[in-house]
């Protein structure tokens, strides 16, 4: 998996930047706020912005597919096609 930020663990999708105020309205259970966050060309974003890097599991990701080949709901496949480029990448963002 490529990682995409240097706070990234191994085996951890980089979510990009959030606040404080909305990461705990994540509904990811293994979310983790990072320390530093970063501009798109890798520069350090001032503590004033209160940006900070947005971590989860990517466990849980591959959790949520199983979970939907199983429900197999009409939107399931969808789904799938949003969440495996996460793990595939270690990101939300396109290359």
């Amino acid at each position: 998996m490529n990682k995409h930020h240097p706070e990234q663990r191994d085996d951890e999708i980089y979510m990009g930047n959030t606040t404080p105020k909305d990461f705990p309205k994540s509904s990811w259970i293994t979310k983790r706020m990072g320390s530093i966050s970063f501009d798109i060309n890798n520069n350090p974003l001032a503590p004033i912005n209160q940006l900070f890097p947005w971590f989860i599991a990517a466990g849980e990701i591959r959790q949520e597919i199983k979970n939907e080949l199983i429900m197999n709901n009409p939107c399931s496949a969808e789904r799938i096609l949003c969440l495996q480029p996460m793990v595939d990448n270690g990101t939300v963002f396109i290359d």
